[in-house]
């Protein structure tokens, strides 16, 4: 009797095979997401009792495509209404044939117009806990809609997940747009009771630019941030990997290739009661180009110590500005003043977080720039 056991045992388990297997041919690898608001007046009948409406368009790449004998499209889209990411998904897989497949998601963009309802919050929280959506997909907002975004035609890169990943990770070579994952937006939203940097996606003709960013306040878009003052928040925050900075000395624009930076914050109070919060920042760099025969070498030390102080007073007046926009035009901070004070400086902290969305306007943020051109290239 125990041998017949043993044989069933070895059976089910070696014979069973994977009962929930899908071929590899029936799945749609979605490789981004695109979220839009719904104008409700659209229903036809308009007695959904739901109000909380919204659109998603799901893009994923043409299996058949890849390979000699290609075939059909390189990528399809498909776009549904409803209530909540779950049920638009499943919507969604009732008019194709495929699997719906999120864990090689690369990108998640939202329309401007969807940032200013009260479901961005909801669909974050969506995000947080699904566990099938990949944490490390980037998020971006369109200046207009996601949608739009999503049907571009790319002739580079015809899959537009594939092609905002990539661009993404060219944050290497820029500074004008910030990087944010699934995962760190949940974190950062947490963290600061609803607000956050996204970087911006826009159509121009056939091309996407992602340049810029915009606020979240509150769970809400509340503004833009240009591609400079991106940079600006990018240095205050000390994420800057390489960027170029071009300055003019004697009436020469010089390229400064930022390298590194490295950045000390500390604050106090004045005999007056007002805090004050400063910036250290260090940058370090190159540059490559300068004038051919000219009287005066880039070796020399007062040609370099005048170009250092060129690119000190250029990087304080971008992060100024940054900081003036966000502190007085959106009063949002984001540049971590509040975490400072909360961590390092308890007894300041202690006087100002009950009424912190008003005390935050009134600290004094100054910057200082200690800027090192390091090296010149092969010529004097």
């Amino acid at each position: 009797m125990k041998i017949y056991i043993f044989i069933l045992i070895i059976c089910i388990v070696f014979l069973s095979g994977c009962w929930d297997k899908v071929e590899i041919d029936k799945r749609a690898f979605i490789t981004a997401i695109g979220i839009d608001s719904y104008e409700i007046e659209k229903e036809e009948d308009n007695q959904n009792k739901f109000k909380d409406r919204y659109n998603i368009t799901y893009e994923y790449p043409n299996l058949d495509y890849i390979g000699k004998d290609s075939s059909g499209p390189p990528r399809f889209t498909i776009s549904s209404t409803g209530n909540n990411v779950y049920q638009i998904s499943r919507q969604s897989t009732t008019r194709t044939d495929k699997v719906f497949t999120f864990s090689h998601t690369k990108a998640i963009i939202f329309g401007k117009d969807f940032l200013n309802t009260e479901l961005f919050q909801k669909v974050m929280d969506t995000f947080e806990r699904d566990p099938v959506i990949s944490k490390k997909a980037y998020v971006l907002i369109a200046s207009d809609s996601a949608q739009e975004i999503l049907e571009a035609e790319l002739e580079s890169e015809p899959i537009i997940g594939a092609y905002i990943s990539g661009a993404m990770e060219r944050i290497q070579v820029s500074s004008r747009y910030n990087k944010e994952t699934t995962g760190d937006l949940v974190s950062k939203l947490h963290e600061t009771n609803g607000c956050a940097i996204i970087p911006r996606i826009t159509k121009h003709e056939d091309e996407l630019k992602i340049a810029g960013s915009g606020v979240i306040k509150d769970y809400k878009f509340i503004g833009w941030l240009g591609e400079i003052e991106t940079r600006g928040f990018i240095l205050l925050t000390d994420k800057v990997k390489y960027d170029e900075i071009t300055v003019v000395y004697k009436d020469l624009s010089i390229p400064y290739v930022l390298t590194g930076t490295s950045i000390k914050k500390h604050a106090y109070i004045d005999k007056n009661g007002t805090i004050h919060f400063v910036f250290d920042l260090v940058t370090e760099g190159y540059t490559k180009e300068y004038i051919l025969d000219s009287t005066e070498h880039l070796l020399e030390k007062e040609v370099l110590e005048n170009i250092e102080k060129k690119l000190e007073i250029e990087i304080e007046k971008q992060a100024l500005k940054t900081i003036n926009k966000l502190q007085q035009v959106f009063n949002v901070d984001v540049i971590g003043v509040q975490e400072y004070l909360s961590k390092y400086e308890p007894d300041i902290w202690d006087t100002v977080k009950e009424q912190w969305e008003t005390e935050f306007k009134k600290v004094k943020i100054s910057v200082k720039v200690d800027s090192k051109l390091r090296r010149t290239g092969l010529a004097k």
